[in-house]
């Protein structure tokens, strides 16, 4: 079992969240966002097209949703920090997006 938990920044902004609400205007899409979210917090063991660990030792992990990129981290057992989420454009996670992801993670440990 997980419990995801989104990060929020110094100026009280929630990137995840803010993502996410961009995409109310097609509901459908939100929705499939939502559910995705809680199938990663009730189920064991999830397909690697959904959730994955990222490769190269950062700690971070990726949730899939159809064009959609979640990035976290783990904060303790069964604690699901998102911290980043973009659109996919390319098959590989962009760096830049890695590196965004490890300083808002930094910045969250760095917090409490």
């Amino acid at each position: 079992m997980r419990k995801i938990t989104l990060f929020e920044t110094d100026a009280g902004r929630c990137p995840v969240a803010e993502y996410i609400e961009e995409w109310e205007r097609k509901r459908r899409e939100r929705a499939v966002i939502v559910r995705i979210f809680e199938q990663v917090e009730v189920m064991e063991v999830l397909p690697a097209q959904i959730f994955k660990k990222l490769k190269g030792g950062s700690g971070l992990w990726e949730i899939r949703v159809r064009g959609h990129r979640f990035l976290g981290f783990y904060d303790g057992p069964g604690k699901l920090v998102l911290v980043h989420a973009f659109p996919k454009k390319t098959q590989k996670t962009p760096l830049q997006e890695i590196e965004l992801a490890k300083r808002r993670a930094a910045a969250y440990i760095a917090k409490r």
